[in-house]
């Protein structure tokens, strides 16, 4: 029986790509976790950093804690979301290195160039939310309340909102690439 697949695809054992998989999946996790490391100290002034950009009047509008462990989730949320955004590139490449020998030079290209524009997309996307979408929902939060309720921004909700409104609509915009 003829081979089939690339020149490049070589057949080995199954134990010989998991092993190679497993490597690939433990370097990508200390990078993470390193990156997370590096992340948590800068948690703080990152959190600061976003309430005082998109709370309208940061200084009036100061955050509320109605859980004693809300800063520690908010730091954590912060942390895991920087390490995986910085982590990002690494773990698609990972992914490419690991393929790249079992897929026929056009697959590999569309994957390069996938890769890239994926990368492209997510950083869109998060510009688009921080500089557009955010800053409008919370002036419309604050101008539908006015006169109505007193503000009262919860530290964890507020900034954990606007970590989902970035993550979504990152997954929104790699939808063009899976389709």
């Amino acid at each position: 029986m003829a081979d089939i697949g690339p020149d490049s695809d070589i057949d080995v054992p199954v134990e010989l790509h998991i092993e190679e998989l497993l490597g690939r999946a433990l370097f990508v996790s200390a990078f993470i976790i390193g990156a997370a490391l590096i992340a948590f100290p800068l948690s703080d002034g990152i959190i600061e950093f976003l309430w005082n950009t998109h709370i309208p009047d940061p200084d009036l509008n100061r955050p509320r804690l109605y859980s004693p462990i809300s800063t520690v989730l908010m730091r954590f949320k912060v942390v895991v979301l920087a390490a995986l955004s910085v982590s990002f590139p690494v773990i698609i490449y990972q992914f490419y290195d690991f393929s790249k020998p079992a897929l026929y030079e056009m697959e590999q290209y569309y994957l390069k160039i996938s890769s890239v524009l994926s990368i492209a997309l997510s950083s869109l996307a998060v510009l688009l939310s921080h500089y557009v979408v955010i800053p409008l929902l919370y002036s419309y939060f604050t101008s539908y309340t006015q006169g109505a309720a007193d503000i009262a921004f919860s530290l964890e909700q507020t900034v954990g909102m606007m970590l989902s409104v970035m993550i979504y609509l990152t997954v929104a915009f790699q939808m063009p690439i899976l389709i």
